[in-house]
């Protein structure tokens, strides 16, 4: 299994789907490195897991006030899943 074979099942499993189809002489070449940054959730997850709509989302992720999404490509956007978890955890800490 090479590497694009590899990054589209990783993604498939996060329910991100990737063309199948690709042009032979311009394959794909880009690697998911095995790290806790290249976890990713789908905007489905996030919004499982965060109490905000997804408009909400998109508007405080725009003011800075939420994680930026990350483009995988024309349609298809994620968040790093390390940014996310970060955001909630800042949510739950006791005000000191």
């Amino acid at each position: 299994m090479n590497d694009v074979e590899i990054a589209d099942s990783e993604l498939a499993k996060m329910g991100i789907s990737i063309p199948a189809a690709r042009n032979k002489e311009k394959e794909m070449t880009w690697r998911v490195e095995p790290t806790e940054q290249s976890r990713f959730y789908s905007l489905k997850q996030v919004l499982q897991i965060v109490p905000l709509s997804r408009t909400s989302i998109y508007r405080m992720a725009s003011a800075g006030e939420f994680p930026r999404p990350r483009k995988l490509g024309a349609r298809a956007s994620c968040w790093v899943k390390t940014e996310v978890d970060g955001w909630v955890n800042d949510r739950l800490q006791p005000n000191a």
